[in-house]
């Protein structure tokens, strides 16, 4: 989910990264469009990075900056989103993560630990549903299980239902333009963001037992992605841990040193199962 309308875009809280480019990554031709990606660091096992509903990869500079010293990291730009292309498909989380799927998959990598925020979290849950060979170990920030106010705030859908291409915020389309191929494509782009954003995930609660892999479920305690609905996503995996971060918003990541190092410890330790009462 992402705040739209006449509020203000936030690209994030405190971060010092917003406007870090990689442009000297690779594409990888998948479910016939092209994903841009680049790699960093050398290590054994991989993690891959899935940014927020209208972002790119530089949303995680940060997290490669502190990852890239132990592992492979891998961050891609969704299809549609930074400087990967589109078809004509409308948007889905099935599709998104069968992007990432693809995409590993070409790049000989049989497994990796996965790391999204919004949107990006939504599409890694989809990857640990339905491809759960590829996922070794799963974090998510700010994901919901609907696109409904059981899950996100009332506030955030009405301004996502009344939105227009023309209504949004400039930072928005001028984030989208900065690295698009085809940045008269923005309103088509929208649209289909919107429709996917009202529409999708469609998740019940017994679904997410399937997933096996240890799991760090991330909230800010100010998120519109509502508590209550982050804390069914933590009681329904099995093997999760839930790390709820005080004074910060939908970007818990960015601009916090703490998330990020417990996100790194996550990855780096074996996971301990408690009991869940």
């Amino acid at each position: 989910m992402l705040l739209l309308g006449i509020q203000s875009f936030v690209y994030a809280q405190n971060s010092t990264c917003d406007y870090v480019n990689y442009n000297d990554g690779n594409y990888a031709s998948v479910n016939g469009i092209r994903i841009y990606y680049k790699s960093f660091g050398e290590g054994k096992q991989t993690v891959l990075l899935l940014h927020s509903a209208y972002r790119s990869m530089e949303q995680f500079c940060e997290q490669i900056n502190l990852l890239s010293s132990r592992y492979r990291v891998i961050a891609m730009d969704t299809r549609g989103h930074g400087r990967s292309t589109d078809n004509d498909q409308p948007y889905s989380y099935s599709l998104f993560a069968s992007d990432a799927d693809a995409l590993l998959s070409q790049l000989g990598i049989n497994s990796a630990m996965v790391v999204g925020i919004g949107d990006g979290a939504n599409t890694a849950i989809q990857m640990a549903l339905t491809y759960p060979k590829k996922v070794e170990k799963l974090v998510v920030a700010g994901a919901n299980l609907t696109a409904d106010s059981k899950a996100v705030s009332d506030n955030i859908l009405r301004s996502v239902r009344v939105a227009s291409a023309q209504s949004l915020d400039s930072a928005i389309i001028g984030y989208y333009t900065r690295f698009s191929q085809n940045p008269k494509a923005f309103p088509a782009f929208f649209e289909k963001m919107k429709k996917l954003l009202l529409t999708y995930p469609n998740l019940r609660e017994t679904d997410l037992k399937a997933i096996q892999v240890p799991t760090l479920v991330i909230s800010g305690d100010h998120d519109f992605i509502l508590l209550e609905n982050t804390i069914r996503i933590f009681r329904n995996i099995p093997k999760s841990n839930l790390f709820v971060v005080p004074g910060s918003g939908h970007y818990a990541f960015q601009g916090n040193e703490m998330v990020s190092e417990y996100m790194k410890t996550f990855l780096i330790e074996d996971f301990q199962t408690l009991t869940k009462y």
